[in-house]
């Protein structure tokens, strides 16, 4: 069937029509606004830089950057400058000690809310030249640079100083022995010449303890290195029946270097230090000494026991009395009785809490000789404390 003439032109104008519509409904109405330019990805420079010195090493961690400085999310990560300098402060990388990407650094992701983006720490261990570690007053100033794929960065992160002070090795024939009154640590060292005075180094043990088990590491004590060659040092707070292992290591305490350069000038570098790990150059841990903290030790004995006899007019007994022991691991005590050239058996049922005790189990004209001994929670039982006798009319 032919349509006819005007048909055809109608069906014209609503083609024309309908391709209007979507060409507005596609790139609406309003006139293109100017071209925008394409981000540059840099990434936005890490601004909780830390560093930690252990021997030669300085161990360096920081928030991997998720952002660009056009607040959009990074796609391709790029390498990340290690910059570092002998000066007091860093403004630019110049030429960094390296430059690594993200599969060389040591990485660890925190578990987040799910909403929330994780947070990437990344970790890099640098080792400081020799030579740099002769002037136990200097100092090494460490930053960093992150890049984008082109190797383009927004600029260095926030900076931080250590001590390059030469550190000490761990001391010999280091030990550790489980006595009743806490883990006994010996140690041998030089014995020096030892000045306070200002611009005088110190050399500090320090000794820690590491539970089985767990990472973090307890300061037990520290010891001033030179004063003596046998070194001593006694931990009472550890928990029995626990294993631990002990590690000691020389700090050269790099604070003796400035005492009263803050006070003359507060403005000094030296005196913006935020923490103590600035200035503390830490040596080498040396072996660990394990120590089985199982409790095989009694209680101390107890004292000054006394038998008294009651009885005038009522049905008699004895009382005994004692000094208390101060143990807080203290259970209890025990009570003995004999009578002469007899043998001492225990008379109470179960353990006396106080120190205190009323024999009601004597009979006339018998004499009777008393002793106490001391328990702990672990079943551990004093020696029998000196006699105390007593007569029954």
């Amino acid at each position: 069937m032919t349509l006819p003439m005007k048909s055809h032109e109608s069906l014209r104008a609503l083609g024309g029509v309908l391709a209007l519509g979507l060409f507005l409904a596609t790139f609406g109405c309003a006139a293109p606004g100017p071209p925008q330019p394409p981000s540059l990805e840099l990434p936005l420079p890490a601004t909780d830089l830390k560093a930690v010195r252990k021997g030669d090493k300085v161990l360096l961690s920081w928030t991997l950057p998720a952002e660009t400085t056009d607040g959009d999310g990074i796609r391709f990560a790029g390498p990340t400058r290690i910059c570092r300098s002998q000066q007091d402060k860093i403004t630019e990388c110049g030429a960094p000690v390296r430059e690594v990407t993200v599969p060389e650094l040591d990485t660890t992701k925190k578990n987040t809310a799910a909403n929330i983006p994780a947070v990437v720490t990344a970790r890099f261990m640098d080792t400081l030249p020799m030579e740099w570690m002769a002037d136990p007053k200097a100092f090494v100033t460490y930053a960093i640079e992150s890049l984008n794929t082109e190797k383009h960065g927004a600029g260095i992160s926030n900076f931080v100083k250590v001590s390059s002070a030469r550190t000490e090795p761990p001391p010999s024939a280091f030990k550790g022995e489980l006595t009743a009154n806490g883990v006994v640590l010996t140690w041998n060292g030089p014995l020096l010449s030892i000045s306070d005075g200002p611009g005088v180094p110190r050399s500090i043990y320090r000794v820690y303890r590491t539970q089985k088990g767990t990472a973090e590491r307890t300061l037990v004590g520290e010891v001033l290195m030179g004063r003596q060659q046998e070194m001593r040092l006694v931990d009472p707070d550890f928990t029995w029946e626990k294993t631990y292992e002990y590690r000691i290591e020389v700090v050269t305490h790099a604070d003796a270097l400035f005492p009263d350069l803050c006070a003359l000038n507060p403005s000094a570098p030296e005196c913006s230090r935020p923490t103590r790990d600035a200035i503390d150059a830490e040596g080498e841990d040396s072996a660990p000494v394990k120590i089985v903290a199982h409790d095989t030790f009694p209680p101390t004995v107890p004292t000054a026991l006394q038998a008294v006899f009651s009885g005038e007019g009522q049905k008699a007994f004895i009382d005994l009395t004692w000094t208390a022991n101060t143990e807080s691991d203290l259970a209890g005590y025990s009570v003995y009785r004999h009578e002469q050239g007899g043998q001492a058996e225990k008379i109470n049922a179960e353990l006396v809490k106080a120190p205190s005790f009323r024999d009601v189990n004597v009979a006339s004209s018998k004499a009777y000789l008393y002793s106490v001994t001391a328990l702990d929670v672990r079943g551990n039982e004093s020696a029998k404390s000196e006699e105390a006798s007593e007569q029954v009319p």
